[in-house]
Parts: C-alpha cells; sequence; structure tokens
C-alpha cells in the first residue's frame, strides 16, 4: 500500500521543489497517521445478520437499536386531485397521505395563488395532532403562483399526514394543476423504521 510522504517539518513546504501548500500541510500529517483499511479486522463473518443489540464494525462505525436497512423500502404518497379554496377561519387540507406506524420522512409541497388581492398564506405538514413542519407565503400573483416546500420526521402519525392551509383573503387557493403535470401539491413519505 502507498503511503504519503510528508517532509520534516523543518523543510519549508514553500521550498522551490516542494509539493506540499503551507495550508495542507497540517492536513496532510494527519491523513499519514490514518490506518490504511486493508489493516482494519472487522467481526468474525461476512455478515451481521442474526447479530442483536449494539455492535462495532470498527472506526467508529456501528448499529445502535434502530435497524440497518437495505432493499425494500415503504413508501407513500399523495397527489391533490383538484383546486382547493381557502378559507380565512380555519386551515383547509390539501394533499394527504395514509402512512401507518413507524419513523417516516415526509416531504411536500403546494402551489398557492390569490386571484384578485396581495394574500398572507400560512401552511402546516401535520397529522391532524402534530405539526411536522410550517410555513408562510404572501402571495400577490394572480396570473402564476408560488410553491411552498416543507419536509421533516414523524413517528407512529395520528392519522393522515397532510398539508393544510389558511388564507388572509377569500380567494386563495391550492393549485393541482398549474403545470400542466397534474402534480403541483402533493406529499411523499419514505418509512425509515
Amino acid at each position: 500500500m502507498a503511503r504519503i510522504k510528508i517532509p520534516p517539518q523543518n523543510v519549508p513546504p514553500t521550498e522551490e521543489g516542494s509539493p506540499f501548500v503551507p495550508a495542507w500541510y497540517d492536513i496532510l500529517k494527519q491523513v499519514d497517521g490514518l490506518q490504511p483499511l486493508s489493516d482494519i479486522t472487522f467481526p468474525v463473518g461476512t455478515t451481521i445478520d442474526g447479530v442483536t443489540g449494539a455492535f462495532t464494525l470498527g472506526y467508529g462505525l456501528s448499529r445502535s437499536a434502530l435497524s440497518l436497512r437495505a432493499g425494500l423500502t415503504t413508501t407513500a404518497t399523495g397527489i391533490l386531485g383538484a383546486d382547493v379554496a381557502l378559507g380565512t377561519g380555519a386551515y383547509v387540507d390539501g394533499p394527504k397521505a395514509t402512512l401507518g406506524t413507524g419513523l417516516w420522512f415526509v416531504t411536500g409541497n403546494v402551489e398557492l395563488i390569490d386571484t384578485s388581492v396581495l394574500a398572507n398564506i400560512f401552511c402546516k405538514m401535520w397529522d391532524g395532532t402534530t405539526v411536522i413542519a410550517s410555513a408562510s407565503e404572501r402571495v400577490q400573483n394572480t396570473a402564476g403562483g408560488v410553491s411552498v416546500t416543507m419536509s421533516g420526521f414523524i413517528t407512529n402519525p395520528a392519522g393522515d399526514v397532510r398539508i393544510s392551509c389558511i388564507s388572509s383573503a377569500g380567494t386563495s387557493k391550492i393549485l393541482f394543476n398549474q403545470s400542466g403535470n397534474s402534480k403541483d401539491s402533493m406529499i411523499n413519505a419514505v418509512r425509515l423504521a
């Protein structure tokens, strides 16, 4: 295995012909002291199947009580199928997805518009009880729209995860097809554990 040769500290790193830049000297000293991966011993066996509890693979790589996952994952998607008019008195649901139990990473977006006035629109991603993320947008464009994106983690959602919005004006909407692709407002989720 090739090793990086570092000149002694008494050789100026800026000396003509020296390939070293002073800022890199300390970094290279640290790299030189690392143990090659080929020298690391791993637990006996070729897999971690059947191993229970926490264990260390080496150099700080470990598995805790959370499962290591590879292969099949559970996903869920909710796509808004029609425009949703927003009110001023209560949050109105936009896209939503049914997840089930477990730890989930959820991301979603809504396309917002107000057809006549300047409006402040407030949105939250939640399961009906727990707010995962929230955002606000000042919408003044009657022809286009603005996109609001949120994401976060939730464990064992109490209900469908959704994005709900409320407006300061009675003429705002969550749009489903402003782009012509019918996926302008949606939620995607991946089960992590």
